[in-house]
C-alpha cells in the first residue's frame, strides 16, 4: 500500500475520532504539556521519524523539558518517552523507551523508514 494512500486511510480514522490536533512547534508544545505531570496518570511522549527534521536548537530544548519532566516523574506521576527514530548508522531505525522515575532506557526493535515490517526484540 502507498504511503500517500495510507495516510489518507489515517486521516479518515482520524476524522471520526475526538481528538485534538495542535499546530505548534514540538518545542514550545512539550514544554506546555509537560509543565506538570498530571498525579495518578501515566504520561507517554511518543513520534516517529521528526527527529532528524529538527534544527539542533529545538532538538536542545525538547531534551531540556524531558530532563525538567523526568526529574518531576515519581511512582504517582512516571513519564515514559517512546521514540521511532533513524538509528545513529541512518541504515534503519529504532524503537526506543526511556521511563521515568528512574530513567532506564530500552531498545525495543528495529525497522525500516517505511512501511517496513518492525523486528521485535526480546
Amino acid at each position: 500500500m502507498p504511503r500517500y494512500e495510507l495516510l489518507r486511510e489515517a486521516i479518515d480514522v482520524a476524522r471520526g475520532l475526538p481528538a485534538q490536533v495542535d499546530r505548534e512547534g514540538i518545542d514550545t508544545w512539550i514544554a506546555r504539556e509537560l509543565a506538570e505531570l498530571p498525579s495518578g496518570e501515566a504520561t507517554v511522549v511518543f513520534h516517529s521519524l521528526v527527529w532528524i527534521y529538527l534544527e539542533q536548537k529545538v532538538r536542545s530544548a525538547v531534551l531540556a523539558t524531558l530532563d525538567r519532566a523526568a526529574a518531576a516523574a515519581s511512582e504517582d506521576r512516571p513519564l515514559s518517552w517512546l521514540r521511532y527514530e533513524l538509528a545513529p548508522d541512518l541504515m534503519r531505525c529504532e524503537l526506543r523507551i526511556t521511563t521515568w522515575p528512574g530513567g532506564d532506557e530500552r531498545l525495543l526493535a528495529t525497522g525500516d523508514v517505511h512501511l517496513a515490517p518492525v523486528t521485535w526484540l526480546g
